[in-house]
């Protein structure tokens, strides 16, 4: 899964950090924050688009092969596409200046940085615990199973945890979210 860092008006202060997209965000003016955005893998995501691109361009040469009696067999197909959509392509979780925006389910939701009291990494995405005792769920990112050291889903428990305490109390510079890291031994 990728991380990506997302510049609303200034596409020259693009830096790439470790595979990480950084960029700053200005908020009215008064404020530079990095807007960070976890979702599915690339990889996935790459996959699932094409996937979804062959079987619609399959359905429609079926469509226009066999006409009305393919109808139930084309929408059985644009429904696995649709699903795909929304189960992999779709979810999202961005963390800005005004707080965090988690696409997941049937309405985006937005939790403003003081309402964030703590953050649970799960195998099923991120949960996020509010103040007045409401759980926000969000698919990405996810704990893998039997991960061995910290994860992006630690690490981003981590800042959402430490931007929203910030955001409460600004006390000291503002936390900055720094992914774990991916060393790779060869032996």
């Amino acid at each position: 899964m990728r991380i990506f860092a997302i510049a609303k008006n200034d596409p020259s202060s693009v830096t790439k950090i470790a595979g990480w997209y950084r960029m700053s965000v200005s908020d009215a003016g008064t404020t530079t924050e990095a807007t960070y955005v976890w979702r599915a893998d690339r990889r996935y995501r790459i996959g699932a688009a094409v996937a979804i691109v062959v079987l619609l361009a399959l359905s429609v040469r079926v469509l226009t092969m066999y006409g009305y009696l393919a109808i139930i067999g084309v929408a059985l197909v644009a429904a696995l596409a649709a699903r795909v959509w929304w189960v992999l392509l779709r979810p999202k979780l961005t963390a800005g200046p005004g707080g965090v925006q988690v696409v997941h389910g049937l309405a985006p939701v937005h939790v403003p940085w003081p309402e964030i009291r703590r953050c649970e990494p799960t195998p099923e995405g991120l949960k996020i615990f509010t103040r007045n005792g409401g759980v926000v769920r969000a698919r990405y990112p996810q704990q893998p199973a039997g991960a061995a050291g910290p994860t992006e889903a630690d690490a981003a428990a981590a800042y959402l945890v430490q931007r929203a305490a910030w955001a409460r109390r600004p006390t000291g510079p503002m936390p900055v979210y720094v992914p774990p890291s991916t060393s790779t031994s060869r032996s």
